[in-house]
């Protein structure tokens, strides 16, 4: 029996292959031990993709429009929620905007997709990554 697997995870992409001999699929135990190993494999794979390296902090400089406290108030609590940022500080602040510095153990992008979950799209100018 061969067990192939062809898994994307966004762009993730990883193919497996389990091959199993002399199956008998009138034997339930071995059915069922051959569902198991295919299971942990695949879980396996989900690991991999989720693996996150906590020995490597990497910074980013966000800048947020300071006229609007409500939205400073809301990306604070958000910025609190994922896990994946280790601390965040203010560098600068003024009358026109606010830079934060984000520390934080992730690939870049999936960052930005988890602000962009919480309704926080951000966007890379001349003048920095901006949060809209």
């Amino acid at each position: 029996m061969n067990f192939f697997s062809k898994i994307k995870f966004e762009e993730y992409k990883k193919n497996s292959n389990l091959i199993f001999y002399e199956v008998d699929i009138k034997n339930k135990d071995l059915v069922a031990n051959i569902i198991k190993k295919a299971k942990v494999q695949l879980n396996d794979i989900w690991k991999d993709f989720n693996e996150i390296n906590t020995s490597i902090k990497l910074s980013i400089n966000l800048i947020l429009n300071s006229r609007d406290p409500d939205k400073i108030s809301n990306f604070e609590n958000i910025l609190a929620k994922i896990d994946d940022i280790d601390t965040f500080l203010i560098k600068k602040f003024d009358l026109n905007k606010t830079e934060y510095e984000i520390i934080y153990n992730t690939d870049p992008n999936k960052l930005i997709k988890q602000f962009s979950i919480y309704g926080f799209k951000i966007v890379n100018n001349e003048s920095g990554w901006i949060i809209q």
